[in-house]
Formats: C-alpha cells, sequence, structure tokens
C-alpha cells in the first residue's frame, strides 16, 4: 500500500482531540516494531497500544504483503486470519509515543518528509512502567497467536514474546569478506557459506573427510567463478535459474567480481525461492541464506 500525497493528505484532515473517542483515556499512542517468528507467515509487526486502556491495534509489514503470504510462496499451509471488531470511527493520535530515540528520530523525519502534519512529527520517547504495559499487552496477542495456531504445552512456553526491536547504537556486521581477500580467501568464504546451507554429513570418516571434500569444492568453485562471467550468471538468475541465483547472491556477499551489496544479495534469493525451475533443495538452501541475511541486517 504505497503512500501517496493524496493518502496523506485524508490523513491530516481527520479529527484529532486530546482524549480518545471515549472520552476517558488520552489520544496517546504507544508503537514499536516486533518480529513474530512462527511459520506459515513469519514477519515483522506494527504493534500499536494505547496505555491506558490497553487497546491494541497491529499490522504486518511490509504493508503491501497479504496477511495470508510470507512474500515468498515456498511455505504451506495457511495461518488463521485475526478480525478486530468494534473499531472506532478514524480519528487522528493527539500524540506518538515509542521505546527506541532511534526509531522515533526516523519515524519523525519520515513523517515529515511525507507531509503529515507538524504536530505528530515530533515521537515522544517514553521509558518504565508504560513499556511494561505495552509488552503486557503484546503478550496476550502473542498467547492468542499460539492458540490459534495450535501451539500448546511446553513448545508454547519455549516461545516466549517477542520484545520491541530497538535500533539504537545497533552496529551492522561489515557486508562482504576482509579487506585484502584474495580470489581463493573469497572462493573459500563462498564455499564455506554454501556448505553451512546444507544437511550435516553423515560421513563416519569425520571432519578430516569434510575438511578434504571442502577444498576440493572450494577448487571447483574456484574454476566455476574464475570461467563464468559475472554478467552471465547474472543473466541466468534474472531468467529463472534458481543455482545461478545463489551463486550470483554468494559472488554480491563477498565482493566477487563485483561490489558486494547487501540489499541485492536478498533480492537474488528471493528469485531463487521464487523460480518455479527452482527444486527444492536449491529453494532449501536460499532460505537458509535468507535467514543469516535476516540476523546480520
Amino acid at each position: 500500500m504505497p503512500f501517496s500525497a493524496k493518502s496523506v493528505k485524508k490523513f491530516n484532515a481527520l479529527a484529532r482531540h486530546p482524549k480518545a473517542p471515549s472520552g476517558m483515556v488520552p489520544n496517546q499512542w504507544h508503537f514499536d516494531l516486533r518480529y513474530i517468528p512462527l511459520e506459515p507467515t513469519p514477519s515483522h509487526l506494527l504493534f500499536i497500544v494505547q496505555i491506558e486502556s490497553s487497546f491494541v491495534y497491529s499490522e504486518r509489514l511490509p504493508l503491501d504483503v497479504h496477511t495470508q503470504s510470507t512474500g515468498i510462496d515456498f511455505f504451506p499451509g495457511r495461518g488463521p486470519k485475526l478480525r478486530l471488531k468494534d473499531v472506532p470511527p478514524p480519528h487522528a493520535p493527539w500524540k506518538l509515543t515509542t521505546e527506541d530515540p532511534t526509531l522515533a528520530d526516523a519515524v519523525g523525519k519520515e513523517f515529515k518528509r511525507l507531509g503529515v502534519r507538524d504536530e505528530l512529527c515530533t515521537i515522544s520517547v517514553v521509558k518504565g512502567r508504560p513499556l511494561e504495559i505495552a509488552q503486557e499487552a503484546f503478550s496476550r496477542i502473542w498467547n492468542s497467536i499460539k492458540a490459534a495456531i495450535a501451539i500448546t504445552g511446553l513448545a508454547a512456553a519455549a516461545l516466549t514474546c517477542p520484545s520491541a526491536i530497538m535500533f539504537e547504537n545497533i552496529k551492522l556486521d561489515k557486508w562482504g569478506g576482509k579487506d585484502g581477500d584474495d580470489d581463493s580467501d573469497k572462493a573459500l568464504a563462498y564455499t564455506q557459506r554454501l556448505m553451512t546451507t546444507r544437511p550435516l554429513s553423515k560421513n563416519p570418516q569425520g571432519y578430516a573427510a569434510v575438511g578434504q571434500d571442502m577444498i576440493k569444492e572450494m577448487q571447483a568453485n574456484l574454476m566455476i567463478i574464475e570461467s563464468k562471467l559475472y554478467g552471465v550468471v547474472c543473466q541466468e538468475a534474472d531468467e529463472g535459474n534458481g543455482e545461478s541465483a545463489i551463486d550470483l547472491a554468494l559472488r554480491l556477499q563477498f565482493g566477487i567480481n563485483c561490489t558486494p551489496s547487501r540489499r541485492l544479495f536478498r533480492t537474488y534469493l528471493v528469485k531463487a525461492i521464487a523460480s518455479t525451475s527452482s527444486s527444492p533443495a536449491t529453494k532449501s538452501q536460499a532460505h537458509a541464506l535468507l535467514i543469516d541475511w535476516q540476523v546480520r541486517a
């Protein structure tokens, strides 16, 4: 759901008062971002709560992905559809708060860029009891989600309630290989990364055999990298070759004859997963790499 000048104008025209429509609590809303790690639709979530009443609202992110989809049509099955009832008439908040100063600053700047009314472009940062109430409110949602998809008993107890994602002082790992890596170093990193996406070896010869296999595979990968130009791999990946898409993604991770790119790494893994010609094994490898990307991102 892309934002437009028309939608922002419509939002700015909404009624806005210090009190919520009930007249009993402040028209003040706390928000944060959380991650729901549950199949078949793992996703990030925008969580909004009115602290005094514990009235909650949530939206799956990104907004343009259908609620029943992962955005990647590989996971089977359908999750339950949850609906809100008795939603009050649309109205604009009087004040917005969040826990993370970095998120508050980023949202405020984006609101200003979009043309949202000035009063809402300053997001207040709160601590203490409001955060405890927000966590308690989200815990109830979390428990209802687990119950709705039949996660009970020890499994439910093991899945602890997600906390708000904090961006303050976050430091991303350097994307790509180490400075000064030569072609052999990059081929080794490429091979090691690819091998982590496969089932554990059942070779009875143990680690020595695994090490020998890695050396052989590294040499083979180095030959492929040297003989197959980046442009050729890119064309094959764009045409739907899942294995080439994974090859290209790893080249983009370690800067093999190209500029490392975190964004394009993900783009080509999604292509590998979405390709109708990709085998289940190829899709599984792409998912494994994508999970690592998500953690690093």
